[in-house]
Parts: structure tokens; C-alpha cells; sequence
């Protein structure tokens, strides 16, 4: 039985990669991960399984593979950058604490790549720009503005063609000219005020660098809005 229902794991876990999408990079074999125990078991049963076959030559065969295999993977993993990219990663928390230092508590921003982050280190409600049609985009910023709550965006540079192709032909594309806030080092990051009444500075502010403090981040308190009638 125990069998039985880690192949049916297995199966699903996999069964559902390689159904959902095409992936193209190896980070995405994060979605495979609650197999991997059941794997590593089932190449440990064989392995063993093998070595009771003329054990004096099978044992240091399946030594030499198991040997192999492993310095093969390190080396992969050194090559793609593996143990390096928790630096690249921490701009997510770099980026959070600029938008939570430049924006009211009361305050919205849309984006897409950092609108998960931007909750939990930011503190600030955020709006993924997929779902907002694209005649909807002006009028929810004016809402927003209404009803006192001010609206932002943040954008990565790859992001940025993407949402003016979006949201074309809108007020809000305008904003996207003249950011008020720029992040690099890795790559380059865009933060934009919303408001068209803002009185937007001479120049963006330039931060640089990743986060360096302690590895582990603690989230600030949930975002909440205050709604002006």
C-alpha cells in the first residue's frame, strides 16, 4: 500500500507539470518537489536492489554512478548560478522597503512581478495589472484618487513594454514616462506615481544593491485601505 500511494503521488505531482505549462528554465523543477522524496527512495530500493547482483562488482559500479551523477549535479548547479541567486532574489525585499517609504500607508499599487511582495515586506495593498481591462485602467485610478487612497505602479524593465501595450491608448501609460523612483543592481526596476495632480520630483531616486541584513526577512503588518466617502 505505501507503495501504491507514493506512485500515485509521483504520478500526479508530475502529471500536473507537465500538463499546466512549458517551462524552460530548470528553477521551475520547484513544482516537482513533493516528489522528490518518493524518487530518492526508489533510486535508493533500486540501487540496492542492483547491488545484490555479484555485489563485488555491482557495489562499486552503483558507487561510480551514484559518485558520478552527484558531481555532475553539483557542477550543473554551480554553472546555473544556484548558489548565488538568494542575493539576486533579496531585491524583492530591497524594493519593498522603498515603495513602503515612499508611499502613504493609504495607498494601492498595481503591478505584477512584486505585487505578492509588495504585501509582505511593503505593507502596501497591491493590484496585479493582468485582470484590469484595459478602458477600466483610468477609471480605477480615478476611483482610487476619489475616495482619497493614492495609486502607484511598479514595474520591472521587461514589464514595462508589456503594460503599455496593455493599457494603450490610456492616461495611465503617460506615468510611465517619468518614474519617480528607480532600483538596479540586478536588473532595473521602476516605481511610478499615478496621480496626475502628484508633484512629481526633478528627477527619480536611484537605489542600487541588494538587501544585506539578515537572512531572514520578518513581514510587516497587513496592508488596509481607508476609503474617504
Amino acid at each position: 500500500m505505501p507503495i501504491v500511494v507514493a506512485a500515485l503521488c509521483v504520478t500526479f505531482v508530475w502529471g500536473m507539470y507537465l500538463v499546466y505549462d512549458v517551462y524552460d528554465a530548470w528553477w521551475f523543477s520547484r513544482f516537482i518537489l513533493a516528489s522528490w522524496p518518493f524518487i530518492m527512495l526508489g533510486t535508493a530500493a533500486v540501487a540496492v536492489f542492483v547491488t545484490r547482483w555479484h555485489p563485488a562488482i555491482t557495489v562499486p559500479a552503483v558507487a561510480i554512478v551514484l559518485v558520478a551523477v552527484s558531481l555532475h549535479q553539483m557542477q550543473f548547479a554551480v554553472d546555473k548560478n544556484t548558489f548565488n541567486l538568494w542575493a539576486g532574489e533579496r531585491r524583492y525585499v530591497v524594493a519593498a522597503k522603498m515603495a513602503r517609504r515612499l508611499t502613504p500607508r493609504n495607498s494601492v499599487i498595481i503591478s505584477g512581478q512584486h505585487s505578492g511582495s509588495l504585501r509582505f515586506y511593503a505593507g502596501r495593498v497591491s493590484m496585479h495589472y493582468d485582470p484590469i481591462d484595459r478602458v477600466w485602467v483610468d477609471r480605477i485610478v480615478d476611483w482610487f484618487i476619489a475616495r482619497g487612497v493614492h495609486p502607484y505602479m511598479m514595474l520591472e524593465d521587461w514589464e514595462v513594454p508589456y503594460v503599455k501595450e496593455h493599457f494603450a491608448g490610456q492616461r495611465v501609460t503617460a506615468a510611465l514616462e517619468k518614474p519617480v523612483a528607480e532600483y538596479y543592481d540586478p536588473g532595473t526596476l521602476y516605481f511610478y506615481d499615478l496621480d496626475p495632480h502628484a508633484s512629481l520630483p526633478a528627477k527619480p531616486e536611484i537605489v542600487t544593491g541588494t538587501y544585506r541584513d539578515f537572512w531572514a526577512v520578518e513581514p510587516v503588518p497587513a496592508p488596509t485601505l481607508v476609503y474617504r466617502p
